[in-house]
């Protein structure tokens, strides 16, 4: 029996502690120091695995963001495209009210675009992918009639407005955001909005 790979158990570690550690200070405010410590190992050993501040920052976003992405495969799955967006919906609350005590992560991701490449490229990579998605769902329920013609792309990045603004509303007051609740409301609005009455011909 090989023996288990220690580095990339060690990685994950790392990126747990990292995850914890920039939750608490911030990406800006957390120093490379500051993430060894949470680990347990040198500051010289970090830089073995990660080999700046950047890279850690893009790795640790990585990892939080890939549940998120890989949750994208629901909106290409079988059933209506009502179906499809809610299950991708319902999956999506689970996963952020799971994300709940890192959501600072994400905010302070969106505020260090702008200065970061790397970070930048990742949230626009995921957000791309998010909005093509979406309007993939939307024209498939339009051209089966499920939904009557709309602006596919203006919906798409409507849903992403709202979601975003729950989230928001999330981060300052849990409770008066209730997430699962307001995002299932939030989504029956647009669908609600966008079907086609019964009887209705294409």
């Amino acid at each position: 029996m090989s023996r288990p790979d220690v580095s990339a158990q060690r990685t994950a570690e790392i990126l747990a502690a990292a995850t914890e550690t920039f939750a608490r200070l911030g990406l800006g405010t957390a120093r490379m120091e500051d993430v060894a410590a949470a680990a347990g190992v040198s500051k010289g050993t970090l830089y073995l695995y990660f080999k700046s501040k950047d890279a850690l920052v893009a790795a640790l976003l990585q990892a939080l963001f890939a549940p998120l992405t890989e949750a994208l495969t629901l909106l290409d799955g079988a059933g209506t495209a009502e179906d499809r967006l809610t299950r991708y919906i319902s999956a999506t609350l689970a996963l952020l009210e799971g994300l709940q005590s890192r959501i600072s992560l994400v905010f302070d991701a969106f505020a260090l675009a702008p200065r970061n490449e790397a970070v930048r490229q990742l949230m626009a990579d995921h957000l791309h992918a998010y909005h093509a998605a979406l309007v993939r769902t939307l024209e498939h329920g339009v051209a089966s009639g499920e939904f009557r013609p709309v602006d596919t792309a203006q919906v798409a990045a409507l849903l992403m407005a709202l979601f975003d603004g729950l989230l928001q509303m999330a981060a300052v007051d849990p409770e008066a955001a209730a997430l699962r609740t307001r995002g299932r409301g939030a989504l029956r609005f647009v669908l609600d909005a966008i079907r086609r009455p019964p009887g209705r011909s294409a």
